[in-house]
């Protein structure tokens, strides 16, 4: 079991506690990465994406707590899986968020197919549905967001998708790459009324880079609040293969950045077996007066394989001129930056 008091919590820089960690030789042994919590009134659904040994295809995970600290797997996972041969999203579903709204669980998730050659050959936008946020079904007429007309900057790909609710229409963001260079990337922003048909409506800036985020940025997590947006990323200082550390951003229009004065908030433990190579993908809810930071995290030399947990209480990471009694969970997913590549089989930069 894993308590409260066993988790830092505090200043800048904490460590976290491992939360969940693969499989021993289930569907999701191999990697576990991209961590994405739903926090309900009974508890919390964490969707992540999974990877076995064996298939090393991405599919779609849950596991449940009654505290956001102590999580299990469900016993008939995965819960969203790659479609059939010739569907758009064949060879790996990934990237997913979700959000419970009117009673009624939404999914947006990234589907991929590859080339002979064990490339991806597409990268798309899907939707799902869920009475129960464990029993799935995918929407007819996916993918509902594709790659945009020849020419434009998010031409090639399109994936990892950020969707919230304003109450009346729904906020996209989401990652975008050229065909011309698929190693350039964007930030797209898109708004729909129904959560399924979308309108490109700008791009998103990254914020002002430091030393410890010198060579890299990966945001992952944007939480709206009155007034505002509060952003949580991930940031690397010397190169791909030096230590990931997660920082703080807010902004007043969504578009434009203001890093928190004291990043990095959360960095790996060096002497862990679970966390020494880094810690990425961080996502955000409030709970009660702090923020949860959930995070992938891997040991060095490794891939990821772990979802970690550090708490940050609000009243030593406030957000500037805006209150956070009145947060509004809202969560974004986006791309690494600066020298992100096309692996085979599936990006993860």
């Amino acid at each position: 079991m894993i308590y409260l008091g066993m988790i830092p919590q505090g200043s800048a820089a904490v460590q976290g506690q491992l939360v969940l960690p693969v499989s021993t030789g289930g569907w999701d042994n191999r990697l576990l990465w991209r961590p994405w919590v739903v926090k309900t009134d009974s508890g919390f659904m964490m969707y992540y994406t999974g990877q076995s040994s064996g298939l090393q295809i991405d599919q779609i995970g849950l596991a449940t707590s009654s505290d956001g600290l102590s999580f299990t797997r469900y016993s008939q996972n995965p819960v969203v899986t790659f479609g059939a041969a010739g569907e758009w999203d064949h060879d790996s579903v990934n990237e997913q968020c979700v959000i419970y709204e009117a009673g009624q669980y939404k999914m947006w998730y990234s589907g991929q197919t590859y080339t002979p050659s064990a490339q991806i050959g597409t990268y798309q936008i899907g939707y799902a549905t869920s009475p129960d946020g464990i029993k799935w079904t995918k929407y007819s007429g996916n993918p509902i967001f594709t790659p945009a007309s020849a020419g434009s900057w998010d031409d090639g790909f399109v994936y990892r998708p950020m969707v919230f609710s304003t109450g009346s229409s729904y906020t996209m963001y989401y990652v975008g790459t050229s065909k011309a260079n698929a190693s350039a990337s964007g930030f797209g922003i898109a708004t729909s009324s129904d959560g399924i048909h979308w309108t490109r409506s700008g791009v998103m800036a990254l914020p002002p880079q430091s030393n410890w985020d010198a060579y890299r940025q990966r945001i992952t997590s944007i939480l709206k609040v009155e007034g505002g947006y509060l952003m949580a990323y991930s940031g690397w200082g010397t190169g791909a293969t030096a230590p990931a550390k997660i920082g703080l951003a807010t902004s007043t229009d969504g578009l434009t950045w203001t890093p928190y004065p004291d990043n990095p908030v959360i960095a790996g433990i060096a002497s862990s077996t679970w966390e020494s190579g880094g810690v990425n993908n961080p996502m955000v809810i409030p709970v009660g007066g702090n923020y949860y930071v959930y995070y992938s995290a891997f040991p060095q030399g490794g891939s990821w394989n772990s979802v970690g947990l550090a708490i940050l209480p609000m009243s030593q990471y406030p957000v500037p001129e805006y209150p956070s009694a009145l947060l509004v969970i809202g969560t974004a997913i986006l791309l690494s930056v600066g020298g992100s590549l096309l692996l085979r089989r599936r990006r993860v930069g």
